[in-house]
């Protein structure tokens, strides 16, 4: 037997005739060996190819999430330079706001006492330093500050500074003899001389808590202004508003008259404090 070749023998079906062919030993360990050397490559090269996508898959997502982060970056400093530029705008506000109010930083300091009779919304301070670090104290400090300007808001809106009707005082306040002559008496308010039927006007905001008439006031309306100050109104001709009312400043609330105790038209006016009379010239303005 020649060992130099191999024999291949081809049956195509059971009664065809055998076919055989002859291949020389080196061109079939060639071909077996050519083929082990193209599957490995085969193999090595899907291994090599399945690695460089995967590869390109990661750098493809890392390089996603670098454009991400970028982008969340640059919004970050955007939202941060916006917030120090809010953070200026409100600080140079509250400063505004603290020197328009007339009270120094140390009038406002919390746990402190008040300086010149400020009650507590006032007498807490707006520390802007403190506040940079915690945005939280930047607003209870602002809600304190809006809290005070609310509250002297009101206070001035309550203040009875406006005359209530035009005239000349021809009565003042305190100890005198009664025009009556009855003697001497404690005049509680103002008399204010002027014509009879002219208007007269709520100095500031209030409720009316009582309009009819009283013993010696004759037409009288009280005004409670809040904080402890009411005002009243004597000798009326005629009312204007009713009790339960709310008035506002220079509202009529009635007109000049000479009702109850009264030698002629005039407005009798007082303003309380607790119901304590004071002098009505110490608000009456011109």
């Amino acid at each position: 037997m020649d060992k130099r070749f191999y024999t291949f023998i081809i049956a195509p079906h059971a009664t065809a005739r055998l076919r055989k062919f002859r291949v020389p030993r080196f061109v079939v360990i060639g071909t077996l060996i050519t083929s082990f050397i193209g599957i490995i490559s085969i193999v090595v090269m899907t291994s090599t190819y399945v690695r460089m996508v995967t590869k390109t898959f990661d750098y493809n997502a890392i390089r996603n999430q670098k454009e991400a982060l970028q982008v969340e970056n640059m919004n970050l400093q955007l939202a941060t330079t916006q917030l120090n530029e809010k953070f200026a705008m409100i600080e140079a506000l509250a400063k505004k706001l603290s020197v328009t109010s007339g009270l120094d930083r140390q009038a406002l300091k919390p746990n402190a006492g008040g300086v010149g009779g400020l009650n507590e919304p006032t007498s807490q301070m707006l520390n802007l330093n403190s506040a940079k670090q915690d945005p939280s104290v930047l607003e209870l400090q602002l809600r304190r500050l809006d809290q005070y300007y609310l509250e002297k808001t009101n206070q001035m809106a309550a203040m009875p500074n406006l005359w209530p009707v035009q005239g000349y005082i021809t009565g003042g306040f305190g100890l005198r003899e009664d025009p009556l002559g009855e003697g001497g008496e404690f005049h509680a308010g103002v008399d204010i001389s002027t014509r009879y039927g002219n208007k007269v006007l709520a100095p500031s905001d209030g409720l009316v808590i009582f309009a009819e008439p009283r013993e010696g006031y004759g037409n009288v309306i009280v005004i409670d202004h809040g904080f402890g100050i009411t005002t009243r109104y004597g000798h009326l001709s005629a009312f204007n508003v009713k009790e339960g009312q709310r008035v506002h400043r220079g509202d009529v609330i009635g007109f000049v008259g000479s009702t109850g105790r009264s030698t002629g038209a005039h407005l009798h006016y007082e303003i309380r404090l607790h119901d304590n009379p004071v002098n009505p010239k110490r608000y009456m303005k011109g």
